[in-house]
């Protein structure tokens, strides 16, 4: 590819020349060919080998007063502008010590020595197309210099044979320091010197610029660039233009999904990161053609890549600069950068700078850069486990079994709105490999998803899959999948609030009508919703009809009817997606605290009923803290992170209650339903162990859902385990723990069995509303098959055999090890009959110490039985989905690029780091990761195939591609041979 950018460059060349000798035949003509650079102006094309696109830069530091004595610090930055695809061609840096001073031994770096016979700091190499090189060295001012000495620094650098050159200028002042600022060094911009065949030495004389301030003078020869081939005679001076304009940057905004222009909200670490940096003319212009960078550093070291060029999709990335400031709204009324991911951790300083190459003539420059310090915290990884759900349309057999498989093209589609809507960096989701169905099943029993009480059925049924599940995931959440073809009479989604991590959501692939709102889809905008519910989230009063669906959020500041994100202010907190490439989306969308904005750029809070829904400051504070970042923001009269978290809860018993579960020899789980209007309620499920076989898990959930209990949240309902005479040994109140049905609450509690324990009574106040009492004896069961030594192919059938002594009739749960019994998953659960068999196109986790444990139940004993050894399960390949780029879009070579994708693997989970490695057909190896940030220039002009590759733990691999195209520079040609 770099010999075709030779070959073109060439070719236009040769081409040029044959017009003009062409036209001197009949009169003469100047005739130049020109590309357009980075800085948006026009410099000769030179072949390869004879120079290249450069700049450099000499910042001089020091502590005042400046005295004899003291040291002085420089930093030359050497950079090779040239698009990717120039040749790689020799490099120097050559800055003298100044006059009236003296190099202090063994401070150069960056590869750098001291030349004593010229008194320079010299470094060569060579320096590849968008790389650059820094040295430093540090300097002592002596004995002879007084006040008003001028020490003035230079610093020459070479690419090939095109010469830059910068300089700084500093004034020793020996009186003390007062409170006036520290004069700004400011480095020259570099002149580009390019060779011509008889250059001749003409000085220049230099031109102040007028209007810099005295105590930074710049003095920078500039010579005529040539035409090409066309040597001239004698360089034309080159005088500074009048300012005419004050480019000021007024704020730089950090944001991650909403912020405001004070950068209140803290950041996550390894969170994407768009920073906006907001400009204005002071002189009251339209200024066209301006330019930024922002440069990076992490304890005074440059960050990898810095400076940043801009992502605005303009011409050059260059924004016309407005008197006002321009529209916040507008992404192009400022600067926006994506941060490296190398830049998203710790204490990191950005600083912009604005008109950096002067296109328009300034006579104030100390307000076109601002610097602002921030640090990123580690939050958890928000962990999920996708319950496929099996459903009919509206309960009915006869129309078909609808499963959403979490296996579908859309999938991350849905998921990756938990990126956008919550404070995380890291997300996890696995996923069953079989669905949910309603048990009894074999009784015809479907859910009726229309119905409140069946979708609050669905969600216990969703309690009861983590309850048979011991996983070693920290905080794993439960979220069912529906569907999106399953009437649910308008609910989307229900979730718990009480600190138990299970939902369903409806996964609906599309905006539900908000077509002008692109960001907005409506099945993850719902899972996003209902994990704010996991993370006791309650509802906000925006739409007015919140309380129907559950408890309302009463600290909310911005209640109904004058709902929004924030308070309505300019400069308050905006949202900004900055997770728009994972959808496919050229740039992200800024979304205003203004209910009244028009679309896209209207938002409403996360947790109430209107949309289009974003996150909003209050609602993404308090997640903060759940995800371990500090966060006490305060808004209103309330602080977001405590108003409404429920951590701690007030119900003076729930002390008592934890003592008497870790105490007791056996527990016993008890799951139904409870409808709060009709004073009604069921006790569909119990099971009775011995507390030596609870699953950890389960005993440490039941202690947190009762040290979050609150008074307010309590209902007349309650649990009671009661002895023969129908005395209450233990009483439980239940909680409203719902979202989106507030009539209809599924419940799932653990409590003591004492050994006088002889039932248990659902009861409202003190009616009794159901009991059960357990048959006298437990059931037997045996696992037959497999039972260890086996390889388990994709047709196998476990069996066993179960019996139970006073003829009640049995149900059974298939639980599925990968480690011998040290993990399980509820693999199938209220199997009837003594056998079962995957469904269709269902593989296992594969492993090589698989174990089966069929638990057989008569609706208050359980049995159990696990297979005597060990088997064996093949290995699954991994799954590889890119996200972006977007297949056939179009970038041009200095545009900044992120890769991202996703590799999933049942196995290990997602694949992250040196499994996931990305190639060009044109450019070879890219790098690694599930998201990969390249840099201007990174990849040659041309069609790319993009390819992921995906290398599992076992070493399968699967692999992904894409086809891009990746445009040159625009070249512009003389109007002869247009």
């Amino acid at each position: 590819m770099r010999s075709q950018k030779l070959v073109l460059l060439l070719s236009v060349v040769a081409l040029a020349a044959i017009v003009l000798l062409s036209l001197l035949a009949f009169s003469t003509v100047t005739l130049s060919a020109a590309v357009k650079t980075e800085d948006g102006v026009s410099i000769p094309i030179l072949a390869p080998g004879q120079g290249a696109d450069v700049r450099i830069d000499l910042v001089s530091s020091y502590t005042p007063p400046l005295c004899p004595g003291s040291e002085i610090g420089y930093k030359a930055t050497l950079f090779n502008e040239s698009s990717a695809g120039s040749a790689l061609l020799p490099a120097s840096i050559r800055s003298n010590i100044p006059g009236g001073t003296t190099y202090i031994q063994g401070s150069a770096t960056g590869d750098a020595s001291y030349d004593p016979s010229n008194n320079q700091i010299v470094w060569a190499g060579r320096l590849e197309p968008g790389a650059s090189h820094i040295i430093e060295f540090r300097v002592m001012v002596g004995s002879a210099a007084g006040d008003g000495t001028a020490i003035v620094g230079l610093a020459t650098g070479m690419i090939g044979e095109t010469r830059v050159e910068a300089t700084t200028r500093d004034f020793v002042d020996c009186r003390p320091a007062t409170d006036t600022p520290t004069p700004t060094h400011t480095p020259t911009e570099p002149v580009i010197v390019n060779p011509s065949s008889t250059p001749t030495p003409t000085p220049t004389p230099t031109q102040p610029v007028i209007g810099f301030p005295t105590n930074t003078p710049t003095h920078t020869p500039t010579p005529t660039q040539p035409v090409i081939g066309f040597p001239t005679s004698t360089p034309t001076p080159q005088k500074f233009a009048i300012p005419t304009v004050d480019i000021a940057i007024t704020d730089i905004e950090v944001s991650q999904g909403i912020q405001n222009l004070d950068n209140d909200m803290p950041l996550v670490k390894d969170r994407r990161t768009i920073v906006r940096v907001y400009v204005r003319d002071l002189t009251g212009k339209n200024v066209s053609g301006i330019r930024a960078r922002l440069y990076g550093a992490r304890n005074g070291q440059a960050l990898p890549s810095s400076p940043l060029s801009p992502r605005n999709t303009t011409s050059n990335h260059a924004i016309t600069v407005h008197p006002d400031g321009g529209d916040r709204l507008d992404l192009d009324d400022s600067f926006w950068f994506t941060l490296p991911g190398d830049w998203r951790s710790g204490t990191v300083t950005l600083r912009a700078v604005v008109n950096y190459n002067l296109k328009a003539p300034e006579g104030n420059l100390a307000n076109n850069e601002k610097s602002t310090t921030v640090s990123f915290r580690t939050a958890y990884t928000f962990n999920a486990i996708l319950v496929p759900v099996h459903a009919h349309p509206n309960g009915n057999r006869d129309n078909g079994t609808k499963i959403f498989w979490g296996t579908e093209s859309y999938r991350w589609t849905l998921y990756n709105n938990m990126y956008r809507l919550h404070p995380i960096a890291d997300f996890d989701i696995w996923r069953f490999v079989e669905s949910l169905k309603p048990w009894p099943h074999w009784k015809i029993n479907e859910w009726d998803l229309r119905k409140s009480s069946q979708r609050s059925q669905l969600l216990a049924r969703i309690g009861w899959k983590n309850f048979w599940t011991i996983d070693h995931v920290n905080r794993l959440h439960y979220v069912g999948g529906v569907r999106q073809d399953i009437p649910t009479d308008g609910a989307l989604g229900k979730g718990k609030t009480n600190g138990s991590l299970n939902a369903w959501v409806k996964m609906v692939n599309g905006n539900s009508g908000w077509d002008n709102s692109p960001w907005y889809i409506t099945g993850g905008n719902s899972i996003a919703h209902e994990m704010g519910h996991n993370e006791k989230r309650k509802h906000v009063n925006c739409s007015g009809g919140e309380a129907s669906g559950g408890s309302v959020d009463s600290g909310y500041p911005w209640q109904f009817p004058n709902c929004s994100l924030a308070d309505v202010d300019p400069d308050g907190y905006y949202g900004l997606d900055v997770y728009y490439g994972k959808f496919g989306m050229d740039e992200p969308t800024v979304i205003s605290n203004d209910p009244g904005e028009s679309q896209p750029n209207r938002g409403y809070p996360l947790m109430g009923y209107q949309r289009p829904r974003w996150i909003d400051p209050w609602t993404y504070c308090a997640l903060l803290k759940r995800y371990n970042v500090s966060c006490n923001l305060s808004f209103g009269n309330a602080l977001a992170a405590a108003a409404t978290d429920k951590d701690a809860g007030d119900w003076p018993q729930a002390e008592q209650a934890i003592s008497n579960l870790r105490q007791a020899d056996y527990q016993v789980a008890v799951g139904g339903i409870i409808d709060i209007t009709a004073v009604t309620g069921s006790i569909d499920e119990v099971v009775l162990q011995q507390t030596s076989e609870v699953f950890s898990d389960n005993l440490a959930q039941a202690q947190v859902q009762l040290a979050g209990l609150r008074i307010d949240d309590l209902t007349d309902f309650a649990l009671e385990i009661q002895d023969a005479t129908g005395a209450a040994l233990e009483r439980r109140p239940l909680s409203i723990s719902d979202s989106e049905d507030a009539d209809v609450s599924s419940y799932l509690e653990l409590l003591p069995w004492p050994a006088e324990a002889q039932q248990i009574a659902l009861i409202n106040g003190t009616d009794v509303l159901t009991t059960t009492s357990p048959s006298p004896n437990p059931p037997t069961i045996t696992l037959l098959s497999p039972n260890g030594g086996e390889t388990l192919l994709p047709d196998f059938t476990i069996s066993w055999e179960a019996s139970d002594p006073d003829g009640d009739e049995l149900y059974f749960h298939v639980l599925y090890s990968v480690d011998g019994g040290s993990s399980w998953k509820a693999l199938a659960l209220g199997v009837e009959g003594s056998t079962y068999s995957l469904e269709d196109g269902i593989a296992l986790t594969g492993t090589d110490q698989g174990v089966f444990r069929i638990v057989a139940l008569d609706g208050f004993h359980i049995a159990s039985d696990d297979s005597d050894g060990v088997f064996t399960v093949p290995g699954n390949r991994p799954q590889v989905t890119i996200l972006s780029p977007a297949p056939d879009s179009e970038h041009s070579v200095d545009d900044y690029l992120t890769l991202d994708g996703i590799g999933e693997d049942l196995e290990d989970g997602q694949l992250q780091g040196d499994a996931m490695v990305w190639k060009s057909n044109i450019n070879g190896s890219l790098g690694s990761g599930s998201e990969l940030m390249l840099v201007s220039g990174s990849l040659d002009y041309g069609t790319h195939i993009i390819t992921l590759d995906a290398t599992d733990s076992d070493g399968d691999s699967a692999q992904a591609s894409v086809t891009m195209i990746v445009r040159p520079l625009e070249m512009y040609l003389p109007m002869a041979l247009r």
